[in-house]
């Protein structure tokens, strides 16, 4: 009982590193995606940008996305919006 103990508290203390690590794997994918946006069909753009949209961790990834990046993924949805 007091081995299995030991391995649940080494286990709690790297979980803030792993979800950390996790984190910033997700943020860079979703970076990844949002480069790569206006490549794709309006359709696919579309369905694309109301998945991420739809995601809460997402929306912070793109508040954390630097200026000119948020800005060309804005007009990326504009033009989509304005046909």
């Amino acid at each position: 009982m007091g081995k299995t103990k030991k391995k649940y508290q080494i286990v709690g203390r790297y979980r803030p590193a792993l979800a950390l690590a996790n984190d910033n794997h997700v943020r860079q994918e979703f970076f990844c995606i949002l480069r790569e946006m206006p490549k794709l069909t309006s359709l696919d753009r579309a369905l694309l940008q109301r998945h991420l949209l739809s995601h809460m961790d997402d929306m912070q990834g793109f508040i954390q996305m630097p200026d000119d990046e948020r800005e060309s993924f804005c007009r990326v949805i504009l033009r989509d919006i304005s046909r």
